[in-house]
């Protein structure tokens, strides 16, 4: 008993870190998509980042900003905070910033990637997924 109670924690544990991740990746997902639709409707830039792009800084993963007139300087009173799993251990692996125009198309902010993948954390990187973003139409696609 004790045998298959070990195999099958482990196969649980397992599951629930990868479940995880991926929901982590399709709410980003869905935020991406979000500011798309949010500038293409209000004719208006829109912006996903990190912490650190135009002076945002606090314990988010990642704002959804809207622009000010000429989509240099947020919209500050209402930026969103989107923060991923509350246990702290999915995270983005690298900086990033896509701002989204009005006419459909999206940008890179300050030369970052538009390829942005979620992980553990954990050395093995096996619970892992990349989302890509094409700047031309703001697709939207998870590998």
């Amino acid at each position: 008993m004790g045998i298959l109670l070990s195999i099958a924690t482990s196969s649980w544990f397992g599951l629930v870190d990868s479940r995880r991740v991926t929901s982590d990746t399709n709410q980003f997902a869905s935020d991406l998509r979000l500011a798309h639709t949010k500038s293409t409707n209000q004719l208006k830039d829109y912006a996903v980042v990190t912490p650190g792009t135009y002076g945002l800084t606090g314990s988010a993963d990642y704002y959804i900003v809207p622009l000010l007139p000429g989509g240099l300087l947020p919209d500050l009173p209402n930026v969103r905070e989107r923060s991923l799993d509350d246990s702290g251990r999915t995270e983005i692996d690298t900086a990033f910033g896509v701002k989204f125009e009005p006419d459909g198309s999206a940008t890179n902010v300050a030369g970052l990637t538009t390829t942005i993948s979620l992980d553990d954390g954990g050395a093995a990187n096996d619970l892992m997924h990349t989302v890509d973003l094409n700047p031309a139409t703001s697709r939207v696609k998870i590998d």
